[in-house]
């Protein structure tokens, strides 16, 4: 934890659900495999085989590698392998505690889209950390 402006510390921690429940792999890796072994017998062509496994890791990045997750005074920030994003607590309309995760949305109702405008914190044994670090930081509505 890190200390940030007059809101108190900053909540920051990391989700890696290949490590955290490791059994999943008996069903992700076969089936992974059988994809892209299944484009290799439809294509016999390399670079087919190599951009459906590039697609399958892109598609599964937050659960191969660990993803940090940091909530402040500014906001929330969740950082993948190279890529960062952050959504300021000024966008957000709408906080969903879910089983897995909280949502936070730019949209005061639910919408087909919040999906990708949105951000979804998956907790790590935290729930009760995340929701009131939320509750500290994001002003009121």
């Amino acid at each position: 934890m890190m200390s940030d402006e007059s809101d108190g510390p900053a909540l920051e921690w990391r989700s890696w659900p290949a490590a955290e429940r490791p059994r999943t792999w008996l069903v992700a890796a076969p089936v992974c495999a059988g994809a892209v072994g299944a484009v290799w017998l439809l294509t016999r062509d390399v670079w087919w085989v190599a951009g459906a496994a590039t697609l399958l890791a892109i598609g599964l990045r937050e659960y191969l590698a660990p993803v940090r997750y940091r909530l402040d005074a500014k906001g929330a920030t969740v950082t993948y392998w190279l890529w960062s994003r952050h959504l300021g607590w000024n966008r957000v309309r709408r906080v969903s505690l879910e089983r897995t995760g909280v949502f936070l949305s730019p949209f005061a109702a639910p919408s087909r889209i919040e999906n990708h405008r949105g951000m979804h914190l998956r907790y790590s044994g935290n729930r009760d950390a995340v929701a009131a670090a939320i509750n500290r930081f994001r002003p009121s509505a």
